[in-house]
């Protein structure tokens, strides 16, 4: 399948926003630059679609989405963990800290954790969950705060991630009888570089890659983000495409990554999953087929 870029358009200041907006075509899908400032944790940027969005409202999480939307995020904070202050009707189960640096001044960063883990995302490969910069092995730009880098400290020099979402596709669609898919991602990308690569999976098909250097061109002579080299990357793919697991690979150190924001909607009508109460990060995995 095709994945080239097809055109870009210039980035535009939004009189609204500090952030900026940029266009980026490819054949199956459109990326644009731009987020908010987090307001449930001391992230840089998240999601525009999380406008608004606080620490409550992630622990009040259940099986439709944040606020009802369909739309889910993983912050790498235990602290912003989906469905925490909902007790033992907590659609969610235990987060992994398998991934976890020992590093940090923080012992263990024990407030870190994979939390998609609890609702039957995968995630293997070569990377790490710390809460603080670390000179020569990964930067975000912001303290107290947890995220994902590849590769891990004391590993090799290359590394890549894969998280796989097909296993919360596949019980939904079990479930409710209706095919699902994923029309929407985004996620910061801290310290963008040109030996960085995001790359989109569909059962094992490549539908998409987007480089460090297709970022780094719509933001070279821009501030935004919590440096100049840093954004959030939206991802919208086109109708009909669909992907199931994404692949984060850096040949040099690191790839940094936080706030991943999906949404997930049913394939015959992409804008009522709060009407069909979907807990698609509700419900334990299933094997990929």
């Amino acid at each position: 399948m095709n994945t080239t870029k097809r055109s870009l358009v210039t980035a535009a200041l939004l009189a609204t926003s500090i952030h900026v907006s940029a266009d980026i075509i490819y054949t199956n899908a459109t990326v644009t630059l731009g987020g908010v400032v987090s307001d449930y944790d001391n992230s840089a940027l998240t999601s525009s679609l999380l406008a608004g969005v606080t620490a409550t409202d992630l622990a009040n999480t259940g099986l439709t989405g944040i606020n009802n939307t369909g739309l889910f995020v993983e912050t790498f904070d235990q602290a912003t963990q989906l469905g925490s202050a909902l007790g033992p009707s907590s659609p969610f189960g235990a987060v992994s800290t398998a991934f976890n640096s020992n590093t940090d001044s923080d012992v263990n960063d024990t407030e870190c954790a994979v939390n998609g883990a609890a609702s039957g995302v995968i995630a293997s490969g070569d990377f790490e969950v710390r809460s603080e910069d670390k000179g020569g092995v990964a930067v975000i730009g912001y303290p107290d705060n947890c995220f994902a880098y590849t590769p891990s400290e004391g590993g090799n020099s290359s590394g890549s991630v894969n998280i796989d979402f097909q296993p919360i596709l596949d019980s939904a669609a079990l479930l409710y009888g209706v095919p699902v898919t994923m029309d929407y991602i985004g996620f910061y990308w801290a310290t963008v570089d040109n030996y960085n690569t995001f790359t989109f999976l569909n059962d094992d098909v490549e539908v998409l890659t987007v480089t460090g250097n297709d970022i780094a061109t719509e933001i070279s002579n821009l501030q935004f983000g919590s440096t100049s080299s840093s954004q959030y990357v939206n991802v919208s793919f086109n109708d009909g495409v669909t992907f199931d697991e994404i692949q984060v690979e850096s040949t040099r150190r690191a790839a940094e990554f936080d706030n991943i924001v999906n949404r997930i909607v049913p394939v015959s009508a992409p804008h009522t999953l709060g009407l069909l109460g979907l807990g698609l990060l509700g419900i334990r995995r299933f094997a990929k087929k």
